[in-house]
């Protein structure tokens, strides 16, 4: 006789309470499904910080987080119990879980008859509901339950509601209906994670705010409407290109600003050089820097031209980059070097979208083959990198490259332009030998300002741009053990507008009161997300991503439907650049890449 299939039973307690997304996240109907509410003893059921989706602990875990011994009816959990699931439905279960839950066996109680799933993404009346459970023995049931395993730290010191999320968060996993897939973003995105859960992309490691989530603002329109400047109508998908500052943050650079006209010269003499150790010290936590490792300069190009224009380039000197991903101007910089000092460039070619595995691979091979062919007559002395390249907005592994350039004795600078308030940073632990971003773009300060970091290491190698009161003549290169004057001349390069400067202290103020990097990250990523997948579908094409899911972040790059020839892609993207600002005042980079015209949106 043949054996039967193996069959698992599992008690959901979240969102997989809901039969829509039970049948999304096993990719088939729920047929062959029995379900029956059932109840979870001496467990609790805790929101996840700033997602939807609860946890379920153990209720000894729960009175910890609690900060409070826990009721009966909050050390039980009510659900629905699952029979008939395949080893395929517990396989994508489990990726759907993710890393962050473990499947471990439990015993529950029956509360119900078994009956058949509804085949509805409309919850059924006989839903488990949020109430007092019953002390009433019931039939014990052994079954499987996904158990929260990552930090408690992560969950809020509150019970998590099914009613809550069918009120105000299931459109966000189900839609409305069933029509398009983007309906259904949640669901795919972990999916597409393949069991290793992030938020997004490292941001389990952000730096947040602890605050209370029934007290953080609503992100959205009425945001906008109050605390930015935007003009009504201006539909802004290009917040990667400029940035927006909210108005406290405006108000604050403003105030300043009559600070300085009211006494230009104690300002600049006195006040100046008092307030702006502060910034640095506000903004080092964000970046797990030193203090006195940051200064700022007028934006990421310039600070990636002190650095080219700094190093005393040598005959025999190469630098490598990466053609494809560097920004337009840093580019243009790398042929001002290559022209003015003797420098050769090594390029490491690849189209996008490829996996950060595979661009690291590529890099570590061209350098391998350059040193071996250069042997003792040349050396790769410097290698620009982007954190997150401008076209296509793609992140790209830099922390990784900054490890492969420093095991093979070359210097990394990295263009992080877009990388400050778009994605966690750890700068002691990436240890760039360079490394500069706006923090004018994602971070909210006003226009323009850029943060500048060089390890004590590499004082020596930098000046100023342009090159001011502070510099220290030297006809003979300076070495490490040069005594540094990079926060002397980094201070004060000339007259100009400070006010930007000062007022990342207000930015960084705002950013809190939003609820932290956590949170502003997590709506940015998921915003995009959804802008990605609606635009994708409308226009029947795909944006882009790799197999990792590791290139998008806060932007999105999304393919447009053009039939005319390769020739003219450039020219025909400038045009709908043009037509989306003057026929429908929407802001939206497009251009060609790789043989095809993309969009570029950002969320924010």
């Amino acid at each position: 006789m043949a054996s039967q299939p193996e069959s698992f039973t599992c008690f959901f307690y979240g969102t997989l309470m809901n039969d829509a997304i039970l049948r999304r996240v096993i990719g088939t109907s729920s047929d062959h499904l029995r379900i029956a509410d059932a109840l979870l003893k001496k467990y609790a059921r805790h929101h996840v910080k700033h997602v939807d989706y609860p946890a379920v602990v153990p209720a000894s875990s729960g009175a910890q987080v609690m900060g409070r011994d826990l009721n009966d009816d909050e050390a039980s959990v009510r659900g629905s119990v699952v029979k008939g699931l395949t080893a395929s439905d517990i396989r994508f279960l489990d990726t759907f879980e993710g890393d962050e839950y473990e499947r471990q066996a439990v015993q529950v109680e029956l509360l119900s008859d078994w009956r058949a799933t509804t085949g509805s993404s409309t919850p059924p009346s006989g839903s488990p509901k949020d109430q007092n459970v019953s002390s009433e023995a019931s039939t014990l049931i052994p079954t499987d339950v996904y158990i929260w395993i990552d930090p408690l730290s992560k969950l809020e010191p509150s019970l998590w509601s099914y009613e809550a999320f069918l009120r105000d968060k299931a459109h966000m996993w189900i839609g409305k209906g069933e029509q398009s897939d983007a309906e259904y973003l949640e669901v795919d995105r972990r999916r597409q994670m393949e069991g290793k859960i992030v938020r997004p992309n490292g941001l389990d490691k952000a730096h947040s705010n602890s605050v209370n989530s029934s007290e953080l603002p609503q992100f959205g329109h009425d945001m906008r409407d109050k605390y930015f400047c935007l003009e009504k109508g201006y539909i802004n998908l290009n917040h990667g290109g400029r940035g927006a500052s909210p108005k406290p943050v405006i108000d604050a650079k403003l105030r300043w600003m009559e600070k300085n006209e009211a006494a230009p010269d104690r300002f600049a003499q006195q006040i100046y050089y008092k307030e702006v150790p502060k910034v640095r010290e506000a903004l080092a936590p964000m970046l797990n820097a030193e203090p006195d490792l940051l200064t700022f300069v007028l934006n990421a190009t310039t600070g990636v031209n002190a650095v080219l224009r700094s190093i005393r380039w040598q005959k025999g000197d190469y630098i490598l980059y990466y053609p494809s991903a560097v920004y337009g101007a840093c580019n243009s910089t790398l042929l001002f070097v290559r022209d003015h000092y003797g420098v050769e460039l090594v390029p490491v070619d690849f189209t996008l979208p490829v996996t950060h595995e595979e661009m690291v691979r590529k890099t570590t091979a061209v350098i391998k083959e350059t040193q071996a062919r250069l042997g003792d007559s040349g050396r790769l002395r410097l290698a620009l990198m982007d954190a997150i390249c401008s076209m296509p907005g793609v992140a790209l592994p830099w922390e990784k490259l900054c490890a492969v350039m420093k095991e093979h004795g070359i210097l990394s600078l990295v263009d992080a332009a877009h990388l400050i308030g778009h994605r966690p940073v750890d700068l002691k632990k990436a240890d760039p030998d360079f490394w500069v971003s706006n923090v004018h773009k994602w971070c909210f300060a006003p226009r323009s300002v850029s943060v500048l970091y060089v390890p004590q290491r590499n004082h020596h190698l930098i000046e100023t741009m342009p090159i001011s009161f502070g510099y220290v003549p030297s006809r003979e290169p300076k070495t490490v053990n040069t005594p540094s004057t990079y926060k002397q001349c980094f201070s004060f390069t000339g007259t100009q507008d400070f006010s930007n400067i000062f007022a990342i202290i207000d930015a960084l103020e705002f950013r809190k009161f939003c609820g932290g990097e956590e949170r502003i990250m997590q709506y940015n990523h998921d915003l995009v997300l959804q802008g990605a997948s609606l635009l994708a579908n409308a226009l029947n094409t795909s944006y882009m991503e790799n197999s990792e899911k590791s290139l998008m972040a806060c932007m999105a790059n999304i393919e447009l439907p053009v039939t005319v020839s390769q020739d003219q892609h450039a020219k025909l993207a400038q045009a709908i650049v043009d037509a989306l600002l003057d026929d429908y005042n929407i802001s939206a980079p497009c251009y060609a890449y790789g043989g095809k015209v993309y969009v570029r949106i950002a969320g924010e």
